[in-house]
């Protein structure tokens, strides 16, 4: 494991991520992604260490270092590639995460360009009404990942499906092709067959 210098410069402008050249690459450090999502650092370790990714991907994008902390202690922290960064941000949800993972691939691209030599690309502008219409999609599925979890949840402790929809408060009609698929898929128990049900 590599010894890097990170201790942090302060950040002038919160809007703009921080990213370096490291072995002529552009990267980042689960430091800055902390700080740039408002996230406690373990937690962001935490995050790339459960990641089930092949190792051969790991090693060439989640490069482990150092670094001092102000006490002058060691600490450990990831050097990450746009992949490694595009990887791990897949599970930051929510409007705000999606608007901090636009800039963060924005000022990849910036950096990126400079680096080759390469007229920078020009960001689209975004219409308001497509950018509202996003964000209105984005609240629509964080809404319902959130109910599917909450199914899951109360199928796999052996509620019916009556009662796990009407514990969300829905008709268990809308629930019955999300119960199939869990089941066909293995993810909760398959159904017991009615009879069966009976001569228990």
């Amino acid at each position: 494991m590599q010894n890097v210098n990170a201790n942090p410069v302060p950040e002038s402008n919160p809007v703009i991520p921080t990213l370096t050249i490291h072995d002529q690459r552009v990267t980042t450090t689960s430091l800055a992604v902390a700080r740039h999502f408002g996230k406690k650092h373990k937690n962001i370790i935490q995050a790339i260490e459960r990641l089930d990714i092949p190792a051969d991907f790991n090693r060439l994008n989640f490069q482990p270092v150092k670094y001092s902390d102000e006490k002058g202690q060691e600490r450990p922290m990831y050097i990450l590639t746009r992949d490694g960064f595009t990887l791990l941000a897949m599970g930051f949800t929510g409007r705000a995460a999606m608007i901090w993972k636009i800039r963060y691939l924005e000022a990849f691209n910036r950096l990126e360009a400079r680096l080759h030599g390469a007229a920078e690309r020009p960001s689209l502008p975004v219409p308001a009404a497509d950018l509202a219409a996003l964000l209105k999609t984005l609240d629509r599925l964080d809404m319902l990942n959130s109910r599917f979890s909450q199914f899951l949840a109360l199928r796999r402790t052996g509620i019916s499906l009556k009662m796990a929809a009407r514990a969300l408060g829905r008709d268990e009609h809308g629930f019955r092709p999300l119960d199939r698929a869990l089941r066909t898929h293995g993810l909760i128990a398959p159904a017991t067959p009615p009879r069966l049900r009976e001569l228990r």
